[in-house]
């Protein structure tokens, strides 16, 4: 069974456009008194995993981006399958991306909100990790993995080493929340 989008739209909201992970909607709008068209994009929704090293540092990636002819660190991430579980869908990339396997726990959500660009994202935090790899199906895109320090992680973030802004806010989301006690490695 594929991605159902249609919980997620207004009742006159309408899908015109469909290409694996993106969605494009047309929704009649009234503005200033005008006929107008809102149109929407939203993404399948996809987990990002935070995996925690024994040294209570956090895993990265640096992967190269071959549509956009980038590289950028990263936390294991993608979109969650068809027919697939949220817990399922992280446990994979995690093992694809890094190798490894782990506990996993919730602590954050970006739910859609209707606006012009929406996501739906899962963020996690893998612990007691094991080596179990998965091979990689996007291919030879992993250049490095690094442990880096939460603080480190918040500093990249405010220098604008993350520029995708889902992965900046679960660092600052985690950072806070280690801060105050609410998540322990």
């Amino acid at each position: 069974m594929a991605f159902d989008l249609s919980p997620h739209l207004n009742p006159s909201e309408e899908i015109v456009f469909n290409q694996g992970c993106v969605y494009v909607t047309n929704e009649p709008a009234e503005h200033n008194g005008q006929e107008k068209t809102w149109i929407r994009v939203y993404y399948k929704p996809a987990v990002q995993i935070f995996p925690v090293a024994a040294s209570k540092k956090i895993w990265l990636i640096r992967e190269f981006r071959p549509v956009e002819g980038t590289e950028r660190w990263m936390v294991p991430s993608g979109a969650v399958d068809d027919n697939e579980d949220i817990i399922d869908s992280a446990q994979r990339e995690l093992r694809e991306e890094l190798g490894f396997s782990g506990k996993l726990e919730l602590f954050a959500t970006m739910p859609y909100e209707k606006k012009s660009y929406n996501n739906l994202r899962y963020f996690f935090i893998a612990r007691n990790l094991v080596e179990d790899p998965l091979p990689n199906p996007d291919g030879d895109v992993i250049l490095e993995k690094k442990e880096f320090e939460l603080d480190e992680l918040k500093r990249m973030v405010i220098e604008g080493q993350f520029d995708w802004s889902p992965l900046a806010f679960a660092i600052l989301r985690l950072h806070r929340d280690v801060a105050a006690g609410r998540i322990v490695f």
